[in-house]
C-alpha cells in the first residue's frame, strides 16, 4: 500500500488524502483479487492505477469498496459486471450541480452526480430528463415536510413537493452548513412511488406549508411563483392534489368489514358463474372504471346484483343487505331507476366476493393498494376461465403467491428492479429448500408490477384462449402446448434471476432464524413489513450471521435490522 500511495502523491494527491486513500484501495484490491483469482498488486497495477488523481482517489476507492459490497450481497447481476460498474463509478468525479435558489426554503440547492446516479440506480422510472427539470420541480414547489429522525438521514431533512406539466414529484434533501450553507438533495421521486410513499410517510403531522399563514420568512417569495405552464402554489388543483397525497399515506384496510363477515364473503367468490365473471369485466373494460366505481351507478350495480343472486350468492331474504330504498325491494326491481342504490356494506361484500373469485385471501385483498384490485378485477373473466379449466391451468395459488411477494416487497407499479431484487434474494445458496414461491408466481409477480393493464390483460387472454383449446382437444399452429409451456411462452421464466456470484460459496445458515420460523407459520410476509409484525420480526432475529467463505457479515442487530434483508429466511 506504500508504493501505491506514492503514485498517488506522485500523481498530484495531498500525502494525507493518498494514505486514506490507499487504505481503502487496498481493501478493495485484496477483496477483488480473491475472485479474479490474481495477486492485490496485479490488480492494483490493472484496474486502480488509472484512477488516481488530485482529490480524485479517495472517492474513488471508497465508492468502488461501497458499490462492490453492496451490490455483491443483493443485485443478480453477474461479478464481471458489477466489477465494470464499480470501474465506471470510480472514474467519475465527485462534482456539485448547482439548480439556484429555492423560493421556498431560501438556500442554494445543489445535487452530487453521485446522489444522482444512486437515486437512479435505486428509482429507474425516475430519467435523467427529469433530473434536468429538476430547477423547474423547486420553483414550483408548494409543500415542505419536515421529516421524522430516522438514523440513515441527514438531521433536519425535508421533502418538498411540486406539480411540473401534469407530474408530481417529491424532492427529498437536508440543509448543510458548509460553504456558506445550501440544500443538498439526496433523492428525486416520482409522487406515487413507493420510495416517495417510504418517505412522505414519515412526514406525519410534522408537515407544514409555506405558502399560507405561519408560512416563514419566504412565504411570500414563494407565493410569487406561478410559471406559465406550471402549476404552481398558487393553483387550487395543485394544493388539494398535494393535500391528498399526503393524506393517502395513512393506509386504511381496503374493506370495512366484520372478519367473520368478509371471510363468507370471499368464500361465495367460488359459487360466481364464468358468465358473470365474463359480464362483470366486459362492463369494467367498456367503462373504464374501477369495480368500486362500477357499484356506485344504481343500474350497473343492479345489473351485478341480479347476476349474483342467480348464481345463489346472495339471496332474496337478505336484500335490504345489499340495496338502500324506502321500501325493500324483490330482487328483480335491484338497479330500477328511482329505486335506491346499493348500499355501502353490499358495495364491499360484493366487491371482496367478485375478488375473491380469483384471489380467495380475503387478508390479501385488505391490503393490495388500489392498482393491484384494479388490474384483478378487470381480469376477472380471464382468470375466472383458467380457473374453471382446472389443474395446471388454474393460477389462483400462483397469483396468491404472485401478490405476497409484490406486497412484501412494497413494489407499485413499474417497480420492476426493487421487485426483482426481492426475488434475487430467494436464491442464496443454502436456502433453496426454504422457498414457497414458484417460479410461476415470481413471473406472474413480475409481469404484475411491469407490464402496463392492458398487455398484462392480453397475455391472461392469450393464456386463457390456449385453455381452451387443450380442453377441446385442439392443436394450435405451435401445436399442442401444455398448460406450463402456455404460460412460460406468455410472461416468460425467471430461474436465472438471482443465481449467486460464486457457485462454490458455502452460505452458513442463519440457525437463529430458522429457529424462529415456526412462530411465524401461517402468517404472510407482508405483515412483517410495517407495524408491530416488523417489530417482533427484528426481536426475533437479533444476530450476526456470517459466510464464513466470503466474509460477508448480515447484521441483524439491535434497531438496525433491515426486515426486507431478512424476510426471505423466514418465509420464502
Amino acid at each position: 500500500m506504500e508504493s501505491w500511495a506514492r503514485q498517488a502523491v506522485a500523481a498530484g494527491a495531498s500525502p494525507k488524502e493518498a494514505a486514506g486513500a490507499a487504505l481503502i484501495a487496498g481493501h478493495w484490491a485484496r477483496s477483488m483479487s480473491r475472485y479474479l483469482g490474481i495477486s492485490p498488486s496485479e490488480y492494483w497495477n490493472k484496474h486502480l492505477a488509472g484512477v488516481v488523481g488530485p482529490g480524485s482517489l479517495d472517492y474513488a476507492a471508497g465508492s468502488m469498496h461501497v458499490l462492490g459490497q453492496a451490490a455483491m450481497r443483493r443485485s443478480e447481476k453477474p461479478f464481471e459486471k458489477f466489477h465494470e460498474d464499480a470501474l465506471n463509478e470510480a472514474n467519475s468525479h465527485q462534482e456539485f450541480w448547482d439548480y439556484g435558489e429555492s423560493p421556498l426554503l431560501g438556500l442554494p440547492v445543489k445535487v452530487g452526480e453521485d446522489r444522482i446516479r444512486k437515486s437512479r440506480s435505486r428509482h429507474p422510472d425516475v430519467t435523467m430528463e427529469d433530473w434536468q427539470r429538476l430547477p423547474e420541480i423547486i420553483s414550483g414547489a408548494s409543500e415542505v415536510a419536515e421529516l421524522a429522525k430516522h438514523h440513515k438521514w441527514p438531521k433536519e431533512s425535508k421533502a418538498f413537493v411540486a406539480e411540473v406539466d401534469g407530474e408530481t414529484f417529491v424532492v427529498l434533501g437536508a440543509p448543510r452548513k458548509k460553504h456558506g450553507g445550501y440544500f443538498e438533495v439526496l433523492s428525486l421521486f416520482k409522487g406515487t412511488s413507493t420510495g416517495a410513499l417510504n418517505w412522505l410517510a414519515q412526514a406525519g403531522k410534522n408537515r407544514r406549508s409555506l405558502t399560507g399563514v405561519g408560512g416563514g420568512p419566504n412565504a411570500a417569495q414563494a407565493q410569487s411563483v406561478n410559471t406559465p405552464g406550471r402549476t404552481g402554489p398558487n393553483s387550487s388543483s395543485s394544493s388539494v392534489k398535494i393535500t391528498n397525497l399526503f393524506a393517502s399515506y395513512k393506509k386504511k384496510p381496503n374493506f370495512d368489514l366484520d372478519p367473520a363477515q368478509a371471510a363468507k364473503a370471499v368464500s361465495r367468490g367460488k359459487n360466481i358463474s364464468r358468465k358473470t365473471l365474463d359480464k362483470i369485466a366486459k362492463l369494467l373494460q367498456d367503462k373504464d372504471q374501477t369495480l368500486r366505481a362500477l357499484l356506485d351507478n344504481p343500474k350497473q350495480a343492479g345489473q351485478i346484483l341480479n347476476a349474483l343472486q342467480k348464481d345463489g350468492v346472495i339471496q332474496k331474504t337478505n336484500a335490504n343487505v345489499y340495496w338502500d330504498s324506502k321500501t325493500t325491494p324483490k330482487i328483480k326491481d335491484f338497479g330500477d331507476p328511482g329505486r335506491g342504490r346499493i348500499t355501502q356494506q353490499g358495495k364491499l361484500l360484493v366487491e371482496s366476493s367478485l375478488l375473491g373469485a380469483v384471489l380467495p385471501d380475503f387478508g390479501l385483498l385488505q391490503v393490495s393498494p388500489p392498482w393491484l384490485l384494479n388490474v384483478l378485477g378487470r381480469n376477472l373473466d380471464h382468470l375466472g376461465r383458467l380457473k374453471a379449466r382446472g389443474g395446471a391451468w388454474d393460477l389462483s395459488q400462483d397469483l396468491l403467491q404472485a401478490v405476497d411477494m409484490v406486497l412484501a416487497a412494497e413494489a407499485g407499479p413499474k417497480a420492476v428492479d426493487q421487485l426483482r431484487q426481492y426475488i434475487a434474494q430467494q436464491t442464496l445458496p443454502g436456502m433453496e429448500q426454504e422457498h414457497s414461491h414458484g417460479a410461476r408466481a415470481k413471473a406472474l409477480a413480475l409481469a404484475l408490477v411491469g407490464n402496463k393493464p392492458n398487455a398484462f390483460r392480453e397475455k391472461l387472454k392469450a393464456l386463457a384462449k390456449a385453455a381452451g383449446r387443450d380442453a377441446k382437444g385442439r392443436e394450435s399452429m405451435f401445436g399442442t402446448l401444455s398448460a406450463d409451456d402456455a404460460f412460460y411462452q406468455q410472461f416468460g421464466r425467471v430461474e436465472s434471476l438471482g443465481q449467486p456470484l460464486n457457485p462454490g460459496v458455502d452460505l452458513e445458515q442463519p440457525v437463529r432464524v430458522v429457529q424462529v420460523k415456526p412462530q411465524f407459520e401461517g402468517r404472510k410476509a407482508y405483515e412483517f413489513t410495517k407495524g408491530q409484525g416488523r417489530k417482533d420480526l427484528k426481536k426475533a432475529v437479533i444476530g450476526n450471521y456470517i459466510n464464513n467463505n466470503t466474509g460477508w457479515n448480515i447484521n441483524l442487530s439491535g434497531g438496525n435490522v433491515d426486515t426486507q434483508s431478512v424476510l426471505f429466511y423466514v418465509f420464502l
